[in-house]
């Protein structure tokens, strides 16, 4: 109930509609559409899309909750193939008034699970070209791992994620530079979960 689209507004077929904080819906705008003025938060939250019927909401409501983003950063829908479905994800570049550009891979991905083991383990694989600090990176489903230190990964190296590190350290017996962190609390899913490796601007 904070800003309403004015009478009249259409979207063309595959079209788009901008809103900007200047122009729209903050402290400045002079839209008459403003209610209430508002800004997006940088350490996230959720914006609603409600049909009305004069000043009473109607029946048709979308919703869409984001997480913490970097500066200059957008975030979008991307259309997954592999299950059909869309996932909203930080995206390359901002697009305002056209289609959305392709989604951000890493810098950091999970590269590798293993959840029906005698020990279980995640491997963190850096893919981009420059060094990443992972003190800002964390892992809240499933297992419970916040990384503090000032630990680096480097382009191309992986990290090992462990619920015992000593155990798979005299398991696989991988070099000694292999970096092996023990999550504090968890387990992973034998029928099958979701893992979100997550990083947090705000901190």
């Amino acid at each position: 109930m904070k800003f309403r689209i004015s009478s009249g507004t259409i979207i063309p077929p595959s079209g788009f509609l901008t809103f900007t904080e200047d122009l729209h819906f903050g402290e400045n705008s002079n839209d008459p559409g403003r209610f209430e003025s508002f800004a997006l938060s940088d350490t996230g939250e959720t914006v609603y899309l409600t049909s009305a019927n004069g000043a009473q909401l109607s029946h048709y409501r979308f919703e869409e909750k984001f997480g913490s983003s970097l500066e200059g950063q957008t975030i979008g829908f991307h259309y997954k193939s592999s299950s059909d479905s869309y996932n909203f994800v930080p995206l390359e570049i901002p697009t305002p008034g056209a289609n959305n550009s392709p989604p951000i891979l890493g810098p950091v991905v999970i590269s590798e699970i293993m959840y029906h083991n005698t020990v279980e383990y995640l491997e963190l694989l850096n893919v981009s070209s420059k060094p990443i600090q992972l003190r800002d990176w964390k892992i809240e489903q499933g297992i419970e791992i916040q990384i503090s230190s000032d630990l680096v990964i480097n382009p191309s190296q992986r990290i090992i994620l462990s619920e015992d590190a000593d155990f798979f350290r005299s398991l696989y017996q991988p070099e000694e530079s292999l970096v092996v962190l023990e999550w504090t609390d968890g387990k992973l899913n034998n029928g099958g979960e979701t893992l979100e490796l997550e990083r947090d601007p705000a901190r």
